[in-house]
């Protein structure tokens, strides 16, 4: 009997020795007519002998004249050889952004063997893009080493049982190399996974990559990588009365002043911060409908307290608007007003507005009295000027 080679040959029972893949098995006894005589020989598949093997013995001697050559002297049978199949999957938690502390690649590999497990090492792949790396580590069941420049392998001898799965959660960091140009940019993840008892490519990953086609063992990620917001705000008087600012315009009582709040972001990521305005010495908030909330006192009367928390998209602005009125007696050489922003460094002179006031300085000068003596009780005439 020559055993495939695809068979792994086990501990050889009485009467019987192998040579490289042949065995051969001798009986010295007679057989009685009708009777039979057998040999048990222990195999072990390998992965190669999935989907099935086949396997022919021929018998000789016993004083039959006509064997081997004759059809009666040999058998043959063919058996199916269940084997595992892997699958590999891979995800991420994006979009990234540069610099973030929990970024991830989740490999996923799946046995879709509904009946045998894994058996022996499986082996994962993966070549990282530009401007994403990972460290050598242990994840759940699987050791990772960082073999070179962008490429890591992923081992494990744990068996995945039928149907079931094992993942490996690989962190990775996120570098400012990711994005070549702008403040965006996709990058693309290749993976192979191979081993385990499964007879795709004799138990060895593919290169991962463009040319690594095989749907099952064969994975890659498209994930989207954008630089942090960064805010800029900024603040100024848009309008008076409802108008465009005069030339050399002096803050009145009566006046209503209309200031506009630019929070800009140049990054690749919405970004958010929370305004705090105080309302201005001298005047009266009068806002309807611009967002400002009432923290901790009503945004209302000078030195009162308005906040709003305001979003900016990635490469975009956010305007928002505050509106005073200017009370009498304005007694202020000018209206001065600045607004505050949670993001550390985003508010820079800018933020700050100073409108002078039209001040009333009346002064009065008697220009006329009359002439001494008076007499008790006699009425007189004083005359005088007032001048602002």
């Amino acid at each position: 009997d020559v055993v495939p080679s695809s068979m792994t040959l086990g501990a050889m029972p009485a009467g019987c020795t192998a040579t490289g893949q042949q065995v051969s098995c001798t009986a010295t006894q007679s057989l009685a007519i009708d009777a039979s005589i057998g040999f048990t020989i222990p195999v072990t598949p390998t992965a190669a002998a999935s989907p099935s093997v086949s396997n022919t013995a021929s018998v000789m001697g016993g004083g039959d004249p006509t064997c081997p050559t004759t059809a009666n002297c040999s058998a043959s049978t063919s058996t199916p050889v269940d084997a595992p199949s892997l699958t590999l999957v891979k995800t991420d938690n994006g979009p990234w952004v540069i610099a973030q502390s929990n970024a991830t690649y989740t490999l996923t590999v799946n046995n879709a063997s509904a009946t045998v497990a894994t058996v022996g090492i499986i082996t994962v792949q993966d070549s990282m893009p530009a401007g994403i790396t990972a460290a050598t580590g242990t994840y759940g069941n699987w050791a990772c080493t960082v073999v070179g420049g962008q490429d890591v392998s992923c081992t494990s001898a744990s068996a995945i049982a039928a149907s079931a799965n094992s993942a490996i959660v690989l962190p990775v960091s996120v570098e400012a190399g990711a994005i070549t140009s702008g403040t965006s940019a996709t990058v693309t993840n290749h993976a192979s996974a191979a081993g385990g008892g499964d007879p795709y490519n004799g138990g060895t990953p593919p290169a991962p990559g463009a040319s690594c086609t095989d749907a099952n063992h064969c994975a890659s990620k498209d994930t989207s990588v954008n630089t942090a917001a960064t805010l800029i705000t900024a603040k100024a008087l848009a309008s008076v009365n409802g108008q465009a600012v005069p030339a050399g315009y002096q803050a009145q009582p009566g006046d209503v002043l209309g200031y506009q709040i630019t929070v800009s972001n140049s990054g690749g990521t919405a970004g958010t911060t929370t305004l705090t305005e105080t309302v201005p010495a001298g005047t009266a908030y009068t806002g309807t409908s611009e967002g400002w909330s009432t923290t901790p006192a009503a945004c209302a009367a000078a030195a009162s307290t308005c906040t709003q928390e305001v979003t900016a998209g990635a490469n975009a602005s956010q305007v928002v608007s505050f509106t005073v009125t200017v009370q009498a007696p304005l007694v202020q050489s000018a209206i001065s007003n600045a607004v505050a922003s949670s993001v550390v460094g985003s508010c820079a002179a800018g933020c700050s507005v100073s409108v002078p006031a039209a001040v009333v300085d009346v002064q009065a000068v008697i220009t006329q009295m009359p002439a001494a003596p008076l007499v008790i009780g006699q009425p007189i005439t004083i005359l005088g000027v007032c001048t602002n």
